[in-house]
């Protein structure tokens, strides 16, 4: 009777009703599918890493960082793991070093700082680490002088809206520091066809960046662990 009840219910909508109800939860199912079989690709591929407590990151970046280099993050929230997987990488996000000392990073980000949402910002190394748990470090193949002036430029794009999508006005992580680079160096970095339920289209990813050979590996891939007290 309770299976009855619910079919009644639900064909008493309009039929563009169920059929969006009835998308959406294909949806939803694929992307958990997703989710769930990229969590265990994922935590075996990562187990493999050299782990590092944050204070041991943080160090270790520091000791090797340069303003200009770029710091490649995977999240560990839900959407970080299907981009990692989409793009069948380590990573889901980059942002660029900006300074030293202090250690800040920019980056185009939905989520980091709840107070500034959907935007470009500029994030302490520690607040940036506390959003990961898998890390690297790279630097252009450039002189010094033109990678310490990128830096300088990002900062005139501080709080522009993140825009994902595939249009010309796109600002996304990679699409942002991909922008700034092509100003002052001609750079190839391949953009990826996705279709996606929720996504389609060409994007480009941090892979890109990480397997590009106009960037030298500084740091290489680590998983950061929680400090033991």
């Amino acid at each position: 009777m309770k299976a009855r009840g619910f079919l009644r219910f639900l064909f008493s909508f309009k039929k563009p009703v169920i059929i969006g109800l009835f998308v959406l939860g294909i949806c939803f199912i694929c992307f958990g599918a997703l989710y769930f079989s990229t969590s265990i690709n994922s935590q075996n591929t990562t187990d493999e890493l050299p782990a590092f407590s944050t204070s041991q990151a943080v160090e270790i970046l520091s000791q090797n960082a340069e303003s200009g280099d770029f710091i490649l993050r995977k999240g560990r929230n839900t959407e970080s793991v299907v981009i990692a997987r989409l793009s069948d990488s380590l990573f889901s996000h980059i942002g660029m070093v900006v300074s030293t000392n202090p250690f800040l990073i920019i980056h185009a980000t939905t989520d980091d700082n709840p107070n500034f949402p959907n935007q470009v910002i500029i994030s302490p190394l520690e607040e940036f680490l506390e959003q990961g748990k898998v890390f690297a470090l790279l630097r252009l193949k450039a002189p010094q002088s033109m990678r310490e002036m990128l830096a300088m430029d990002s900062k005139e794009h501080l709080h522009r809206a993140f825009v994902l999508d595939t249009s010309d006005s796109r600002l996304y992580c990679t699409s942002f520091l991909e922008t700034l680079i092509a100003k002052h160096m001609s750079i190839s970095l391949p953009y990826t066809q996705i279709s996606a339920p929720i996504i389609s289209g060409e994007y480009l990813f941090p892979q890109a960046f990480y397997e590009n050979s106009d960037f030298e590996k500084i740091v290489l891939p680590f998983r950061l662990v929680k400090e033991n007290f």
